[in-house]
């Protein structure tokens, strides 16, 4: 199999925006293989009724805790193990939204990995403009390389790393400590094949569609990220808008129109 859709839950039962989130799911690619990791213990039927009964692969409850704990997640190698029957994953965590089903064209480019852009400053400075791909919430991923990087990892000594400090077993001790997020750590520091920032843009946003404006016009993103955009296209279905960012909002709002995700049909 090409691909699965790897669906990160920890809730007992999904918030609104999720919710939406996971409906859309099931909508635009629910006929795909779809998989959740779940922290062990965790009753999975909130989210079986959304997306109907699918595999689970459970792990120890500590993952799912924190930001940095899902991080070491995400840098888990029996998570892998778990994936080696997909060549991809597309990693959709409950705050992304498909915009439509783009996945076969993404998977056909062979990038070992493509999400949205990160922009200067952590989003903070954004006039300054994009800097590199990496937005891990809703991302495409090559599994093959990501399990050889963490299997190589682990047979390096620590004499090793001490002497080598920057080597793919140093990133990974700073993801496993908190010093490095996942997405970063594959994006930036491991994987060899990532899409460039132009290819990033096409293929979801986060943030910053003020500055995309006129990029948008001409291209549909496969998906975004973040649940202040999937609150805006709630909001958008009901006839009501936010009116915080004007044009953040005027852009989402075509976005959705244009694909006809402003239909709750």
């Amino acid at each position: 199999m090409t691909a699965c859709v790897l669906v990160p839950v920890y809730r007992p039962e999904p918030i609104r925006t999720e919710r939406i989130s996971l409906e859309q799911l099931r909508t635009k690619l629910g006929d795909r293989s779809i998989v959740f990791a779940a922290p062990a213990g965790l009753d999975i039927g909130p989210y079986s009724a959304i997306l109907g009964d699918r595999p689970t692969y459970y792990f120890d409850p500590n993952f799912f805790r924190s930001r940095d704990s899902y991080n070491n997640l995400i840098v888990h190698e029996p998570l892998y193990r778990r994936l080696v029957d997909w060549e991809y994953h597309l990693l959709h965590q409950t705050d992304a939204f498909v915009i439509e089903d783009q996945l076969d064209a993404w998977v056909a480019k062979g990038y070992d990995y493509v999400g949205s852009p990160f922009w200067a400053g952590d989003g903070t400075m954004k006039h300054l403009g994009l800097t590199s791909v990496g937005n891990g919430g809703f991302s495409l991923r090559r599994t093959e390389p990501m399990l050889k990087a963490l299997v190589d990892a682990r047979s390096l000594s620590n004499r090793l790393l001490t002497r080598v400090p920057r080597t793919n077993a140093k990133h990974l001790r700073d993801v496993r400590i908190g010093r490095l997020t996942e997405e970063r750590y594959w994006s930036s520091y491991t994987l060899r094949n990532v899409a460039p920032i132009d290819e990033g843009v096409k293929f979801a946003f986060e943030m910053g569609l003020e500055y995309l404006a006129e990029t948008y016009e001409r291209i549909t993103p496969f998906g975004c990220h973040h649940d202040w955009n999937i609150d805006y296209v709630d909001r958008h279905r009901h006839g009501q808008w936010r009116g915080d960012e004007p044009e953040y909002e005027r852009v989402i709002h075509e976005i959705m129109l244009r694909t006809g995700n402003l239909s709750t049909e």
